[in-house]
């Protein structure tokens, strides 16, 4: 006997500043976004170097007092190494500005530097194309009321981190197990190869993640358990007879996630496993068969 079980992994994703939404342009279709606080990093000391003035030297302290220093080097429009006349750090430490123009954050400095691994509190979990499915991304946040509202909180210094956006698409792989007992193990193979479409996709996934992380500013789906077969946005699960799911981040950047409620989530070695129908995921018999084909194919 059959029964429905999923992988659903990231498959594309980009991390981008509040001040890039205006301009931004996703080379993928975002399903997803998670608003996230991440500690600051300060500028403490820059310099150029005398003898090679297209260098800087700089050093950063994060707000527990870790330090981290090293050199970058800049390129004009014509590929050719900037010559540094001019370095000026802003009256918070926040940030660099080298010849009057080209500015820097040392918190994204730190973003970027491939050693690093940040910890992120995921504040919101939200569809990057809102429920009717028509806006997207760039469009559903610029005017996002409660990105609004976590922004004011920085104002007022109620927030006291950096704020970033992640945005992900996700895809979703069907595995198939077999099952002794069961009410609904007595279905087709013809069955199991239907797939719910992208909205009940996207709904319970986004269900799942708010009822596991419990995001301080989101409200719906945080309490009580998910999935529910009477939430039916997702019904579509139900119907297709799926018994279980698996939520990876695989595919994403090293990281960390936490809330109040999830201390650490380390990525991308967690995942979040659950029962649709039923109270078991069945999640040996599911993961064992994707891990062997994973294998096979390296």
């Amino acid at each position: 006997m059959l029964s429905g079980h999923s992988i659903v992994t990231i498959n594309n994703y980009d991390l981008i500043q509040v001040s890039d939404i205006k301009n931004y342009s996703a080379n993928f279709n975002p399903h997803l976004y998670f608003i996230l606080g991440v500690s600051r990093w300060y500028f403490k000391k820059v310099r150029s170097y005398f003898f090679d003035r297209t260098k800087v030297k700089y050093t950063v302290i994060s707000e527990d007092g870790i330090k981290y220093s090293n050199t970058f080097q800049l390129k004009d429009k014509k590929g050719n190494l900037l010559k540094i006349n001019k370095l000026e750090i802003s009256r918070d430490s926040l940030f660099l500005t080298i010849n009057g123009t080209e500015k820097f954050s040392a918190t994204d400095i730190m973003l970027k530097n491939k050693i690093f691994k940040p910890a992120f509190k995921i504040l919101y979990i939200g569809q990057a194309k809102g429920n009717d499915f028509n806006r997207f991304a760039q469009d559903r946040l610029k005017s996002h009321s409660t990105l609004q509202y976590i922004l004011s909180q920085m104002v007022d210094s109620k927030i006291v981190y950096d704020i970033r956006l992640l945005l992900l698409s996700t895809s979703e792989e069907k595995i198939t197990t077999t099952m002794d007992s069961g009410e609904f193990a007595k279905i087709s193979v013809d069955e199991i190869l239907d797939f719910p479409d992208e909205s009940n996709h996207i709904n319970l996934v986004e269900a799942k993640l708010i009822n596991y992380f419990k995001p301080e500013f989101n409200e719906k789906f945080k309490n009580g358990n998910v999935p529910e077969e009477h939430h039916k946005s997702y019904d579509d699960y139900y119907k297709k007879k799926f018994n279980s799911m698996v939520i990876t981040f695989e595919n994403l950047f090293p990281c960390s996630f936490y809330t109040d409620h999830v201390k650490d989530f380390t990525v991308p070695f967690e995942i979040i496993d659950y029962s649709i129908i039923g109270s078991e995921n069945f999640f040996e018999s599911v993961i064992d068969p994707y891990i062997n084909l994973k294998e096979k194919q390296k």
